[in-house]
């Protein structure tokens, strides 16, 4: 059964290298794609001719499989491929500010402190009679005052946007950023994207009036709107490893499903009917908060699993989230250079593979139900943490004691706020008080969130990149063995007696490290001083302090590092 399970992992894993290389080299795309198409071919006649050899036909249903996975996700970057180029020819010729027509598809973001960012499709390029028409995804950046009618902004809004036109680098869903000086609203969303709209926004009014930290959380669990979220709130969450609460993750997708699914059980329907309830469901959640790539892949995931079920096969979870992995990469290539895809695929597949092993060998030195509570925010944060660094070089120590506190909370918000936002547009009143129900979980998120970051030594400072991906990769995985590996036999005790010495080095370091940034740095910092170099990334900007007065000199290019 184990080698069953990992069946389709082929399939998954080379479809995120064709698409990721499609993506970022979309020249080799049409290559990829009739190569593909051969090898489907070929598996066809192996699979025809080996009607009675069964190793063979399993054998090639699978070959076929990866190459339908990777041909499809190979064609959808060629087919678009000419669409983008069009695009940037025709914004060339438009000089240094663009105007263009686009259609929302995307939650309307904070991008720093003071602009808001959205995706959308582009229709057209240019004004008038002069416009050409186009399609192609782009990000718009703009300030909030610059918005016309800001508040009807939302996904399947058609927007004129006017502004500078910067390409986005290779691998980008994007083709380009346009900074935007004016953004008009040519028509607002329409049919079930107009009443999803209205009900997020019912659930921000629900939410309006309560304090701030708490309630800018609640639409953020519940339908994935993190307008409300602010900068040091959402800091703090990044900084204790809470940053997937901050908006809807996979898990959310799971808990919708397995409510309509125990509804449908609960009115007496039948097995069939309980899976078309629970698709439905989802289906409308997905629309509800609009598709981002961790919900993409618990929606697939979820769609695939209620397909074994309905056909009656047992859904083996590392089956589940590969051929989940494989259609999302397929339909959607530009997922292979998604971080947050790849953070939910990562979280995932630990938790499949090492959440148990990690509760079995915690086990052995605390109560079980204890180290079950532990294993599954463990397990979340060994498989992350490395590609974490490739966002921020830190590594958040009290990360895993965070989770557990906060764990009990998010379902009860999620829950709770998509009543309140389900409710909204009927019954107001009803949904003010689901609010500030939700408001008391969110708000011990919130807090526990604050305190966390706020701790000497939160944040272990760690080697940049790639180098230090890997190194972490190896602790994570000394770690692991330390705690999950039985010391029985001799090549155990010697792998156990390793990973265990080098998780005490790391120990010590980390517990150096933040004696020293939390007790004896500070120290260090002289309390009169006159002026600072602040090593910012872009050269150094100099602090000149006269009395109570401060002065910053500084000639980069990027204001936001200084923030």
């Amino acid at each position: 059964m184990m080698g069953r399970a990992w069946t389709l992992a082929p399939a998954a894993a080379l479809t995120w290298v064709v698409a990721g290389l499609a993506t970022v080299h979309p020249a080799v795309a049409p290559a990829l794609a009739a190569g593909s198409a051969t090898v489907m071919a070929g598996a066809i006649v192996m699979t025809w001719r080996s009607r009675r050899a069964v190793r063979l036909r399993r054998a090639g249903v699978l070959i076929g499989l990866v190459a339908l996975s990777t041909g499809v996700a190979a064609a959808n970057v060629w087919s678009a491929t000419g669409p983008r180029e069009h695009v940037i020819d025709l914004a060339e010729r438009e000089g240094p500010l663009v105007s263009m027509t686009a259609t929302v598809t995307g939650k309307i973001e904070p991008w720093g402190s003071e602009h808001l960012a959205f995706d959308a499709v582009a229709s057209a390029v240019g004004d008038g009679e002069g416009a050409h028409a186009v399609a192609a995804v782009i990000q718009i950046v703009v300030a909030p005052d610059d918005i016309e009618n800001v508040s009807a902004l939302d996904a399947g809004a058609v927007v004129g946007a006017r502004g500078s036109f910067r390409v986005s680098e290779a691998g980008e869903r994007a083709v380009a950023q346009v900074h935007a000086t004016v953004v008009e609203l040519l028509r607002p969303a329409g049919g079930v994207l107009r009443i999803s709209s209205d009900l997020r926004r019912g659930l921000l009014a629900a939410v309006d009036g309560l304090p701030s930290d708490g309630a800018s959380l609640v639409p953020g669990l519940a339908v994935g709107d993190t307008l409300l979220v602010t900068e040091q709130m959402d800091a703090a969450m990044k900084e204790s490893s809470l940053s997937h609460l901050t908006a809807v993750s996979g898990s959310n997708c799971a808990l919708v499903v397995g409510l309509a699914f125990a509804a449908a059980a609960a009115s007496g329907l039948g097995r069939t009917w309980r899976i078309v309830v629970a698709m439905l469901a989802l289906g409308g959640f997905v629309v509800l908060v609009t598709p981002e790539p961790s919900v993409v892949r618990a929606a697939g995931m979820a769609a695939v699993a209620m397909l074994a079920l309905l056909l009656g096969r047992t859904s083996q979870g590392v089956a589940v989230l590969s051929a989940a992995l494989a259609v999302a990469l397929a339909a959607d290539p530009w997922l292979s250079g998604s971080l947050g895809f790849g953070l939910s695929a990562a979280a995932t597949g630990s938790l499949l593979l090492f959440a148990r092993p990690l509760a079995q060998g915690l086990a052995r030195i605390m109560p079980q139900s204890l180290a079950l509570v532990l294993a599954v925010p463990l397990a979340a944060q060994l498989a992350c943490g490395p590609l974490l660094i490739l966002i921020t070089p830190t590594v958040a120590l009290y990360g895993v004691a965070a989770n557990v506190l906060a764990a009990p909370a998010a379902p009860v918000v999620t829950v709770v706020g998509l009543a309140a936002c389900l409710v909204a547009p009927i019954l107001p009143v009803v949904a003010s008080g689901l609010a500030a129900l939700a408001w008391v979980p969110a708000t011990w998120i919130a807090a526990t969130a604050s305190t966390v970051s706020a701790l000497p030594g939160d944040q272990l400072p760690w080697i940049e990149g790639l180098g230090g991906a890997l190194l972490l990769t190896a602790v994570s995985a000394a770690i692991g063995l330390a705690v999950a590996l039985p010391a029985g036999g001799t090549a155990r005790r010697r792998l156990h007696g390793i990973a265990r010495g080098a998780v005490a080095v790391l120990a010590g370091v980390a517990g150096g490290t933040a004696a020293l940034a939390g007790v004896l740095g500070p120290a260090t910092l002289p309390a009169s001083w006159q002026m600072l170099a602040c090593d910012v990334g872009q050269g150094d900007a100099v602090l000149v302090r006269a009395d109570d007065r401060v002065a910053l000199i500084d000639t980069g290019p990027d204001p936001e590092a200084l923030r």
